[in-house]
């Protein structure tokens, strides 16, 4: 919410980008640029990288949407701990460089395919002055 740090933006599993605004922000935002498009989104938030690493860890041994949830409720430092949930914003809601991870990765899904294929959760990473984040996407539109 700060000075900008350089990130990177590199797909699955390893997106770079900016924090998320706090909910006294949120209420005070002006009406969105973005033209109707949303995001539902989820993060986990670590103060050190060795954490967020651990965290990753775990996630990539089971990496579904539900084991991200459990994760952030046992392991994210945001004072808000319900499943990591950030809500489902409009775009221009988050800073710039964490909505461009936002709108860079995949979105996850827990539901199979229509040809039995497992579904696959994606998480892109942003570091922010508050941290390192795990972000997952749950839709967009």
């Amino acid at each position: 919410m700060g000075a900008k740090k350089k990130t990177s933006n590199t797909g699955k599993n390893g997106a770079g980008g900016k924090g998320v605004k706090g909910p006294q922000e949120q209420e005070k935002k002006a009406p969105s640029k973005g033209g109707g498009q949303k995001a539902r989104v989820r993060h986990i938030l670590c103060t050190k990288f060795s954490k967020k690493e651990e965290v990753l860890a775990l996630w990539n041994a089971n990496p579904t949407t539900d084991n991200f949830k459990d994760l952030a409720k046992q392991y994210s430092e945001d004072k808000a701990r319900s499943g990591g949930f950030l809500g489902e914003q409009p775009k221009g809601f988050w800073e710039p460089a964490f909505e461009q991870v936002v709108y860079s990765i995949e979105v996850s899904s827990d539901k199979p395919g229509s040809n039995g294929v497992k579904p696959k959760a994606y998480v892109g990473q942003a570091t922010t002055k508050e941290g390192y984040h795990l972000i997952l996407v749950e839709a967009r539109g």
